[in-house]
């Protein structure tokens, strides 16, 4: 061979390997398979059906006929085929489901053996479905709920977001999946229409992989009238007048009517100099709730601002006829004063006389709705003075019997209501923040509930006048203190003092959009734990909004208040559910750790068995037993509206304990009429009435407790 043919041969093999960018020893060892495979591969979500394919394809793409991707484990065989020119070089795989990863291998088809390259791999998610509806109602004059249905297949989805276009920084929220579909949105402006755009997206991705969006529009309210006067005009008229609010320009008009239609009169303020208007049409010497609301006028109904409500009187009517008839009721009323002091000071004179022996039988007699229980020598309503041990299990028997616990019942909120006046309780502030209230019916008395931003105290203080008739949201919570009732020497039981030292908050179960305030309340009254006597849903009804973490740390806001919550420990077992978790409020450096008893044998329609209650109770006594008193506040206990089931777990850890001190008598009506000094509508029901006695019962024959002697007359006759 010649030295010319020689370095021919020598040439053309390094004109190749130029060509190929390689170096003589690394080309030794390739492959076809290895140089004509793809680079790499990226997998991008393309709809929710389809992902696409793009590769980076080898460096020559000589012999190379095609790119095929292919994807791993689909219902069906799926691939897509890229054209070897084409740029970019992708293509999209369709036929896929929803919200879901797949693996895909992409390989080049060439022309010679081994005819299929290497293949290269890579994953990638398909869209998740955009959530079914969206829905917006105003919450505040700053915030508004945005309610979403969850879309028919719902794989893959981890979150749900919600942004506010066109306000800067933008308000967004978050739910993730699982909790009820509703998050509230903050900072917003009022009597403003707002856009809001929600979207699912897929856990744990990065980039995020979220839906196509969904638009929806909705209304803030109105700010609230400010300073609102009412001022009587006549007999039969007043004169209503607001004073300006910030967002006046926005506001179509004030309504102003009469509350729970007592009266059809009404009339309307216009945006304007003079925001006055006068009610005409009442009746003379009469008490009426004036209610004035902002309103905006929108294509749908009118979105209005939260009530005020103002308190009036109007003038008396001096006519001949109503002279007469004010003389006539003045003397009516002198006389039975008279009459009634003469009674009150006969009875407690006979009382002092002839007091009944303490373990006398009493005698069951119907006086019209009242039943009462009576001896020789003295009447008691039943319940209302203590029942001796001898006697309880005949008085039990003989309510069932006779089936009189809704006329005990009855009885019992008959004399709720005298209490009420006779201590001047009253329920302002709750009337001035519905929306922060579950149900409109049962509120917290001004002269207990607790105030947020007033941090726990021992000994604590009488509640300061002006706090407790705040109108300021950020104090105010639906939850009440609570203090031990006393029992007399003959075991009847009275309410406590002002100043007596609260040992429970019962409260409500938290709205979605008062989380917050209810963590926060937990961190500044240093809870040591919660007793939870609900399920967060009940008959497919929303009981109590989720406060505690399913993820590690989980933050929660409301109008007034921010807090990051961290899950530190939880354990599920038969009927109950033990959570630990720490609250750190945004405006806080140090965080409150505090303990969940979560009782989820619960059901509003009915009452707990006596065994399981008795559980709960030693459960919540024991964790009472292992704190310092000195270092904690009350325990809360709570559950929907935090009367019903809460008032009964809070007696019977009371009649517990009393009869466990001294089982002598048992005075279960007279405990539940305590607590419902602290917290209207405490022990609920005429049901939850008769489980308190029940419960006495099966605490006697666990606990082993022996009788006291019998009374007397060993009789008990039913008339």
């Amino acid at each position: 061979m010649g030295c010319g043919t020689v370095f021919l041969i020598l040439g053309r093999w390094m004109s190749f390997l130029i060509l190929l960018g390689t170096r003589p020893d690394t080309m030794a060892n390739a492959t076809p398979s290895d140089f004509y495979a793809p680079h790499g591969l990226i997998v991008t979500p393309y709809s929710t059906s389809s992902i696409k394919v793009t590769l980076i394809p080898p460096d020559h793409t000589t012999n190379i006929i095609r790119f095929v991707a292919v994807v791993h484990k689909a219902p069906f065989f799926a691939m897509c085929e890229i054209e070897v020119n084409k740029y970019p070089p992708s293509c999209v795989i369709g036929r896929l489901k929803a919200g879901t990863k797949y693996e895909v291998e992409a390989h080049s088809r060439i022309q010679k053996i081994p005819f299929i390259s290497h293949s290269v791999e890579a994953a990638g998610w398909t869209l998740p479905n955009a959530p079914g509806k969206v829905m917006v109602t105003p919450l505040s004059s700053s915030s508004m709920a945005v309610r979403m249905e969850a879309p028919t297949d719902a794989t893959g989805i981890g979150r749900y977001e919600v942004t506010v276009d066109g306000v800067y920084p933008t308000p967004f929220c978050t739910i993730l999946r699982g909790d009820q579909l509703e998050c509230h949105v903050e900072g917003l402006q009022s009597a403003t229409e707002h856009m809001v755009t929600a979207r699912t997206c897929i856990s744990d991705t990065d980039p995020a992989v979220c839906s196509n969006i969904l638009t929806a529009s909705g209304w803030t309210k109105p700010m609230a009238p400010a300073n609102v006067t009412v001022t009587t005009i006549s007999d039969s008229s007043v004169d209503v007048s607001v004073q300006a609010t910030p967002d006046l320009a926005r506001i179509s008009r004030y309504k102003v009517s009469i509350a729970e239609g007592r009266a059809t009169e009404s009339c309307t303020i216009p945006p304007g100099e003079k925001l006055k208007c006068r009610l005409k049409g009442l009746q003379s010497s009469s008490k009426y709730e004036v209610i004035v609301r902002a309103c905006v006028h929108t294509t749908g109904p009118d979105v209005c601002s939260d009530d005020v409500m103002v308190t009036v009187w109007t003038k008396i009517s001096l006519s001949p006829g109503n002279l007469a008839l004010i003389i006539t009721w003045t003397a009516i009323s002198l006389v039975a004063i008279i009459l009634l002091v003469v009674f009150f000071l006969k009875r407690k004179l006979n009382r002092r006389d002839s007091k009944p022996s303490k373990n006398s039988i009493e005698f069951s007699v119907f006086h019209g709705d009242k039943v009462e229980f009576t001896s020789s020598s003295s009447s008691e309503i039943v319940g209302q003075g203590p029942i001796d041990f001898a006697d309880f299990q005949k008085v039990s028997s003989w309510l069932d019997d006779t089936d009189a616990w809704n006329q005990l019942f009855r009885l019992l909120r008959a004399a709720s209501e005298e209490q009420e006046q006779a201590f001047g309780l009253t329920q302002t502030t709750a009337r001035l923040h519905r929306s922060l209230n579950r149900y409109v019916d049962m509120l917290p008395y001004d002269q207990s509930r607790v105030i947020l931003g007033q941090k726990w105290q021992i000994p604590l203080m009488p509640p300061d006048p002006a706090a407790v008739n705040g109108h300021d949201a950020a104090s105010y919570i639906n939850a009440s203190y609570v203090r031990r009732p006393a029992y007399t020497e003959t075991g009847a039981a009275v309410t406590s003092s002002q100043d007596t030292q609260p040992e429970y908050i019962a409260a409500q179960g938290p709205l979605p959009h008062t989380v917050a305030d209810f963590l926060t309340m937990i961190y500044e009254q240093r809870c040591p734990h919660i007793v939870m006597l609900c399920n967060t849903t009940e008959g497919n009804k929303l009981k109590c909004a989720r406060y505690w973490p399913e993820v590690d740390t989980e933050e929660f806001a409301s109008e007034c208040h921010s807090v990051t919550v961290t899950k530190l420990d939880e354990e599920a077992k038969p009927n109950f559910v033990f959570r630990k978790f720490s609250i750190l409020p945004s405006n806080e450096n140090d965080p409150w750790t505090v303990r969940q008893i979560h009782f989820t044998l619960c059901n509003a329609s009915e009452v707990p068995s006596a065994d399981w209650t008795y559980s709960l109770i030693l459960t919540h006594l024991s964790l009472l037993e292992q704190i310092s008193v000195c270092d904690y506040g009350p325990p809360v206990v709570h559950c929907s509206a935090g009367v019903g089931r809460t008032g009964t777990f809070i007696c019977a850890r009371y009649l517990l304990e009393r009869l466990r001190k001294d089982p002598s008598t048992i005075d279960v009506f007279g405990t539940a009429l305590a607590i419902r000094r602290w917290r209207k509508s405490c022990v609920q029901t005429a049901m939850q009435l008769r489980f308190l006695y029940q419960f006495i019962q099966y605490c006697i024959v666990r606990e082993g407790i022996e009788s006291v002697p019998f009374s007397q007359n060993d009789e008990y006759v039913n008339n």
